[in-house]
């Protein structure tokens, strides 16, 4: 197997900051930056003096600690991608409402207004996420990757290739093949080192994987990264060996979050409810004033553990929209009502069932629920379909913010596939990123 090199035929090179020295650089950033900014709020305070400079780094630590906990730094392109501002705009500000609440315990000083938090929250978001586009841009003139280093047969390791490149993300990387060195290189700053049960089976050559995972890299099983690449499972080849082994494990923080999921949704669906009441009604008005029929729309549907409940929506099709009999909703269909569109577009129809999560039918984010008349069809075409029933239906989910609408037995295998993921993967982290996206899903159709 030939050893792949970069453009400039050197094997080890510097890499673009995602670990340490990314972190590193935006606590410097962001800890004067909050240094600078703060005195133009309190005249009592010195730009630079010592508590200001407590208070800056203090902030730039927990929001870097925040980050991390809801995976910000664990992309796969130098460049951030837009949504990233949004979890930003949910770390700084919580990072420094913290930060101002304990120095005002230790100091007695109270350095800033929390008016003044979230009028600094968007300059400093902006910045920060500028910086690091222009950190990832200058990586890429530079022509500097990141190594993937390779423990597997050419075929398994053509797939990983197979599934960067249609990311568009190979340019990032540069690919390494352990069989056809003699050892690992000391001091290579690597990516993953990439393996596969068959690539391992005689241990006496693993001595250079051992290495690696002494050294603390990433040791990874060429479908798990494969499956990171994509968002998605492959249900053709998967079996349930591969799906619990390549499950995330919970910490104690997730296994709280898990336990106390539903009662803890169910009380922020009733706020979210009161709180939108007016919004709803307009909506509601909208409906029955563009088309004929009643504003809500009731369908039976399977939800946990194949319990049927009834699902409801703002109405977006025609009222005698399935007259004919139960069809898929596809692209451009006619049954849908010019408002309806927009409706759907924006996922503003789905609102109403915060009154089934408040019910204990749904979650605010998990699989969508199934229709039973197509239940049986899909299960027969699609393996592990049925594993969709073990958790509560979802208002939003993986599958809506990365696929969108299903119409077709082939395109709901591919939603199946996203489910899977998300169970496999089911976490604080990945339910903020997945109403993040929402979100992003929904402003994005709004402004067209």
């Amino acid at each position: 197997m030939p050893v792949m090199k970069n453009s400039q035929g050197s094997l080890f090179r510097p890499r673009f900051p995602a670990g340490f020295s990314l972190k590193l650089i935006l606590f410097l950033f962001m800890a004067g930056l909050w240094a600078g900014l703060l005195p133009l709020f309190n005249n009592t305070l010195r730009m630079y003096h010592w508590d200001v400079v407590a208070y800056g780094d203090l902030t730039a630590i927990l929001t870097l600690w925040i980050l991390d906990g809801l995976d910000y730094f664990g992309t796969f392109s130098p460049i951030p991608e837009p949504d990233s501002m949004l979890t930003l705009a949910v770390a700084i500000p919580l990072a420094a409402a913290i930060s101002k609440y304990v120095l005002l315990l230790i100091t007695r000083l109270a350095l800033i207004r929390y008016r003044d938090v979230l009028l600094l929250t968007l300059p400093i978001c902006g910045i920060v996420y500028l910086v690091q586009v222009g950190l990832g841009l200058a990586f890429i003139r530079l022509g500097i990757r990141r190594k993937i280093c390779f423990f597997t047969s050419e075929e398994e390791s053509e797939k990983v290739l197979r599934a960067l490149r249609a990311q568009k993300l190979l340019k990032y990387y540069a690919p390494i093949f352990l069989a056809d060195l003699p050892k690992l290189p000391p001091g290579s700053d690597l990516a993953w080192v990439v393996i596969s049960r068959s690539a391992l089976r005689h241990f006496e050559q693993s001595e250079s994987v051992l290495e690696a995972m002494i050294a603390g890299k990433e040791i990874v099983d060429y479908r798990e990264l494969i499956a990171r690449l994509r968002g998605h499972l492959d249900v053709d080849s998967l079996d349930l060996w591969m799906f619990l082994s390549m499950s995330v494990r919970r910490n104690t923080f997730g296994r709280i979050y898990y336990s106390t999921k539903t009662v803890s949704e169910r009380i922020l669906s009733a706020v979210l409810l009161a709180v939108l009441f007016p919004f709803l009604l307009l909506v509601a008005l909208l409906v029955k004033l563009t088309s004929r029929g009643p504003a809500f729309f009731g369908q039976t549907r399977l939800g946990y553990r194949g319990r049927v409940f009834k699902v409801w929506k703002f109405r977006s099709m025609r009222q005698d929209a399935e007259a004919a009999g139960h069809k898929w909703s596809l692209k451009g269909d006619p049954r849908i009502t010019r408002f309806g569109t927009f409706l759907r577009k924006t996922r503003i129809d789905e609102l109403p069932q915060l009154w089934n999560v408040i019910r204990g039918e749904m979650s605010l984010i998990g699989p969508r629920p199934e229709r039973p008349e197509f239940y049986d069809e899909l299960e027969k075409e699609i393996p592990l379909f049925r594993f969709r029933l073990l958790v509560r239906p979802g208002i939003t989910g993986w599958a809506q913010v990365m696929g969108g609408y299903a119409a077709t037995v082939a395109q709901t295998k591919r939603k199946i596939e996203y489910d899977l993921y998300y169970l496999q993967r089911m976490s604080p982290k990945m339910d903020f990123i997945i109403a993040v996206r929402t979100l992003g899903v929904a402003l994005k159709a709004a402004w067209g």
